[in-house]
């Protein structure tokens, strides 16, 4: 299976837009340590390089772009719209633009769990097909979603600044969903944050560092 789909999680203000930006450059302002389980070290970092390398051509992709074409419609927002810089201050019919868009991922995902997974993948496939940098993964559904259309390649951001809360209600939490679900790859800025990831994020306690990017 020759496509690769490189799916990026991490809480909130992690950086994984950014680090999506880079896989896809191949050029990296933030510097990350590398690790992965202690099973897998002999194969690294050679296997992370190559792969990459690979990523140059992929397609950006995001499980939330219906979630944007959604609301871009309902509340007639210019096609140049910067979501990051006003979904936490931008109120529409009482709400925040974040708050609608909470909304409308439960309402889609209460009909079909894999519902952003399956629009995401038709979406490359209709730009040609090819590989994907994913910059928004956070439900396990989408990994079993995605598990038989391509090779899959999970990496979890952390950073100790950027841990948020649990919400009083995990069923509707998008941020812990993958808590307890160990991925192929951790990125951490320092050792420190890893200290406390280990600790925050017990799957991860045994990784090992085989690296920095």
């Amino acid at each position: 299976m020759d496509r690769i789909i490189f799916l990026i999680s991490g809480y909130k203000k992690t950086g994984k837009d950014t680090s999506g930006r880079e896989f896809k450059s191949g050029h990296f302002e933030h510097h990350w340590l590398i690790y992965v389980a202690a099973s897998e070290a002999h194969l690294e970092p050679e296997r992370f390089n190559r792969l990459t390398k690979s990523l140059t051509s992929a397609k950006l992709l995001a499980f939330a772009m219906p979630i944007r074409q959604a609301l871009q419609a309902r509340f007639n927002l210019p096609p140049d719209y910067d979501w990051d810089a006003n979904k936490d201050s931008a109120i529409f019919e009482g709400k925040l633009l974040r708050e609608h868009m909470i909304a409308y991922a439960q309402e889609k995902r209460k009909q079909d769990k894999g519902y952003f997974a399956k629009e995401a993948f038709a979406s490359l496939l209709a730009e040609g097909g090819g590989s994907a940098i994913v910059t928004d993964f956070r439900f396990p559904e989408e990994l079993y979603t995605l598990s038989n259309k391509a090779k899959l390649i999970t990496v979890r951001l952390f950073r100790a600044a950027a841990v948020p809360p649990m919400s009083a209600n995990p069923e509707t939490d998008t941020e812990h969903q993958l808590d307890n679900t160990a991925l192929d790859y951790l990125l951490v800025p320092a050792v420190a944050d890893f200290a406390v990831c280990a600790k925050f994020l017990p799957v991860y306690a045994r990784y090992v560092c085989v690296g920095t990017i």
